[in-house]
């Protein structure tokens, strides 16, 4: 939630419905201005309904801290060709 914002990393924890399949997990966070700040993917096997965690150390892709404020991230979750999507907002405040 917006109340406590991240300040020195956040961890997505991916919610899925596919036990024990083979997921691909991308995280993407853009600003509010609709640009992409960072991305990650990582594929592995799905522990129970929870992906492994992806981690964001609150900086751009070109590793400077990004500035303070509300962005926007979205996860995706691939398993054979199923793909979904969803967007969220995350408030951060880089210390």
């Amino acid at each position: 939630s917006d109340a406590n914002p991240a300040t020195v990393s956040a961890n997505f924890y991916v919610n899925h419905n596919r036990p024990e399949a083979m997921l691909t997990v991308k995280i993407e966070i853009y600003d509010l201005g609709g640009n992409k700040v960072w991305s990650s993917e990582s594929t592995g096997r799905a522990d129970m309904y929870t992906s492994t965690p992806v981690s964001w150390n609150l900086t751009n892709s070109a590793g400077q801290k990004v500035t303070r404020g509300i962005y926007l991230y979205r996860t995706t979750v691939t398993s054979g060709g199923d793909a979904s999507t969803l967007t969220r907002r995350i408030a951060v405040a880089p210390v």
